[in-house]
């Protein structure tokens, strides 16, 4: 009688071996399968290249943001912004600009109407280059409601020129912002990553980002990273200018809320929020918000810098002073207080 051999058993580690196998290989059926269903265009097997446009939302940047679509012809513009079923009708001239931005309320008025123009009319030479407004928003109604909150309490400080007040409130608010905009940047990227999937979005895609959100850029990076098939790179608007200021390799310098809602973002180094906030204060009143060339990017860099280096009673001292000030006399005045002080400084440290 013969007797049938017995295999030999096989180790955990041979098994974990085969099972991973089976699991990648039904991972691979699946994928093909969901590709076949996915309805619509044929799907893109080339390159996809995105790349995001990172910028402080300023005159400058429009311009910036139309030479380089000029230039480098994308295949996709995706703005940061949310989706209004009137865009496409602006878009082809069924409505006025002006009429359009009425529905909303902007933070930078001046940039988004130089950018809706020039959007228009580039839809009307280039119809099949698709142009996108992804920007989902959080989904938190607590911590918007304290936030809108917190901005009525800060305009009463304000208001009241009750400086404490309004640094620890300018405080408060960003950390709320902090919650939000991990929320929203998270989100964002969601939706980006699943339209490059699905086959809608392929070739060039130029995202549009505030320089505060590179989250949404990193988010990306690493949920592409063992895709050969998609690149994904960035551009600062602001990075020849910074440089200027702060020297080589500087890609942007934040205004100190910013720096403060980054901060509470990724977790880091929480003390000093409010000196950054007294700070912020003071630079932000040296400043036009709506940059419309180099020279006034330029100069808004330099009173972030000048702000940087006052203590939080010297900003108390410098705000209580020029509260009657015009931007450009409280920018002359901090520069001189500064050298005035460095002067003292020198001085006293002579034998």
């Amino acid at each position: 009688m013969l007797k049938s051999k017995s295999l030999p058993e096989q180790s955990d580690a041979e098994r974990d071996v085969k099972q991973q196998a089976e699991v990648v290989g039904r991972l691979k059926n699946f994928k093909n399968w969901l590709y076949e269903k996915v309805k619509g265009e044929e799907r893109f097997t080339g390159t996809t290249k995105v790349v995001f446009f990172f910028e402080r939302h300023s005159p400058r940047d429009a311009e910036l943001f139309k030479d380089w679509i000029e230039k480098n012809k994308p295949d996709v513009i995706v703005l940061e912004a949310f989706k209004d079923r009137k865009f496409k009708k602006m878009l082809d001239g069924g409505m006025s600009i002006e009429k359009y931005m009425k529905r909303h309320k902007y933070t930078f008025p001046e940039f988004s109407r130089q950018q809706f123009e020039f959007l228009r009319e580039y839809h009307h030479r280039e119809p099949k280059v698709k142009i996108e407004q992804v920007d989902p928003g959080p989904k938190n109604l607590r911590v918007e409601f304290l936030k809108e909150f917190a901005y009525k309490a800060l305009g009463i400080s304000m208001d009241a020129h009750l400086f404490d007040a309004s640094a620890h409130g300018l405080a408060v608010i960003q950390g709320l912002d902090a919650i939000l905009g991990k929320q929203n940047d998270a989100r964002r990227a969601f939706a980006i990553d699943d339209r490059i999937r699905k086959g809608k979005w392929h070739g060039t895609i130029l995202v549009e980002a505030g320089s505060d959100h590179t989250e949404v850029k990193n988010l990306l990076k690493g949920w592409f990273k063992y895709d050969e098939n998609v690149e994904i790179s960035s551009i600062f608007s602001t990075k020849n200018l910074v440089e200027k200021e702060f020297g080589a390799g500087t890609l942007e310098v934040y205004p100190q809320a910013h720096e403060i809602e980054r901060r509470s973002r990724y977790k880091k180094d929480l003390s000093g929020e409010e000196l950054l906030a007294a700070r912020f204060i003071i630079a932000a009143c040296m400043y036009e918000t709506d940059c419309k060339d180099d020279a006034e990017e330029l100069k808004a860099y330099q009173a972030i810098k000048m702000a940087n280096r006052l203590s939080y009673e010297e900003c108390k001292e410098v705000y209580k002073k020029t509260e009657n000030m015009t931007t450009d006399e409280r920018f002359n005045f901090v520069k001189e207080y500064l050298k005035k002080r460095d002067e003292k400084i020198t001085d006293s440290m002579q034998p």
